[in-house]
């Protein structure tokens, strides 16, 4: 499982992700701060969603993907990943991160990043 113990260290770190120049929270970090559990595959599931979403909008050229609205718009994607899992959705992260950026397109623009409670 993902213990918030085991999640705590990148709470407050953003990193620099993979794919260029994004930076922000981790899956890892949505997860600690809002204190839910899963089981490591599901964790994984849920990592690779994330990043796929978060990979596809920066491509995309949507405002949501720039630098201004990043934090806003991966707190959007991982709040919406981790309820539709915790309600037991889908767990293909595909489909996870089809569902999370359609959920994100239907947001109101905004910079700042939403408050992070489960839907």
């Amino acid at each position: 499982m993902c213990r918030l113990a085991a999640c705590q260290s990148a709470r407050a770190e953003p990193i620099e992700r993979k794919r260029g120049a994004s930076v922000g929270m981790t899956m890892h970090s949505y997860l600690a701060n809002f204190g839910i559990r899963f089981r490591p595959e599901q964790v994984k599931v849920l990592v690779d969603a994330f990043d796929d979403a978060w990979g596809r909008l920066q491509a995309s050229g949507a405002p949501y993907g720039a630098p201004n609205y990043a934090e806003a718009a991966r707190a959007h994607l991982a709040r919406y990943i981790i309820s539709t899992a915790r309600h037991g959705g889908d767990l293909q992260p595909k489909k996870l991160a089809d569902d999370a950026l359609l959920y994100l397109s239907r947001q109101v623009l905004s910079p700042v990043p939403p408050i992070l409670v489960l839907l």
